[in-house]
């Protein structure tokens, strides 16, 4: 019986390839040059969203490459069960990963998430 793949036997292995690597990759616990950082921007009620101000101040805040709201306003949240429940995200870079943090805690209390709650 002919094998379906033309140069092979039946019951032979190919050629061996390398095996992908198993288990979970480490983070780097140290920031090297331009340690990068996404922020998630979740609600922390339930209800309607009305609006996400401050957009231009967090974008101007040292270090802060993006500031993205995805949800739009009048749309029903709660507190984030799945990826879904997110409202937008904030990107940084600097020069090391507590310089990172600053900056996300600089920009996310700049914004103003305003939540009208459910009736």
């Amino acid at each position: 019986m002919r094998s379906r793949c033309p140069g092979r036997r039946r019951g032979r292995r190919g050629p061996r390839r390398p095996r992908p690597r198993r288990g979970r990759r480490r983070a780097p616990t140290r920031g090297g040059p331009g340690c990068p950082g996404i922020r998630l921007l979740l609600p922390e009620s339930r209800g309607t969203l009305r609006a996400v101000d401050g957009t231009d101040t967090a974008l101007a805040v040292a270090g802060v490459t993006g500031v993205t709201v995805t949800a739009a306003p009048g749309t029903p949240v709660r507190p984030a069960e799945n990826a879904y429940d997110r409202l937008g995200h904030v990107i940084a870079t600097g020069p090391d990963t507590p310089a990172v943090t600053a900056s996300f805690d600089a920009a996310l209390n700049a914004l103003r998430v305003d939540i009208t709650p459910p009736s």
